[in-house]
């Protein structure tokens, strides 16, 4: 039986068609920088480990960088950009998160309770204790039961330094939590998201 053995250079991609590939079969990278809300540096940092398989090279961040600011930024948003401009953001302060053992522990004014491992966890307005900031993002009706949007918004905290603690989805209503001390960037990027895509 005869083996034959394929030169590896000769079959790897370059790096520009390399981040186009990934670009491109990634709804999430595709809206973010077609939309021009994309943060290249982050992106860049994110894709670089399946940049570099592709390529079977080490490649510097920065010609990662280079490749997706040539991408299109005023091409047309995709849908879900399109429903998520149409969104409205209420930001309400001082809320705490408690536990309950069953429904009758439940505290009068609490906004949400959820089962988890055997208990509930619940999440209250508290002007003494409160240290979250409640984020709600509401939907537009068209958006009702369209799936895919909680994880774009946790995508695109995430490629901006900030991981989401909390996210809730209720139909035409996405809820998330953040520390006092992160509310502000959070709110503005989610502001940016909404307002200046």
């Amino acid at each position: 039986m005869h083996i034959s053995v394929l030169n590896m250079t000769e079959s790897m991609a370059t790096v520009s068609d390399s981040v186009r590939i990934i670009v491109n079969e990634s709804p999430f990278y595709s809206t973010i920088i077609k939309s021009g809300l994309g943060n290249f540096a982050s992106i860049a940092r994110r894709i670089k480990p399946s940049v570099e398989i592709l390529t079977g090279e080490t490649v510097k961040l920065n010609t990662i960088v280079k490749v997706l600011s040539t991408f299109d930024s005023n091409a047309e948003s995709v849908e879900d950009i399109s429903l998520l401009k149409k969104s409205k953001l209420a930001v309400e302060y001082k809320y705490k998160e408690y536990d309950a053992n069953n429904v009758s522990e439940i505290t009068e004014g609490t906004f949400l309770a959820f089962r988890t491992d055997g208990r509930y966890r619940c999440l209250i307005s508290s002007d003494d204790e409160g240290e979250m900031a409640l984020l709600r993002i509401i939907l537009p009706e068209l958006a009702s039961g369209r799936p895919g949007l909680t994880l774009f918004i946790v995508q695109y905290l995430s490629i901006h330094g900030f991981r989401v603690k909390n996210i809730y989805r209720f139909d035409r209503e996405i809820v998330l939590t953040a520390n006092m001390r992160d509310a502000g960037k959070v709110v503005e990027l989610v502001s940016n998201l909404l307002y200046s895509s």
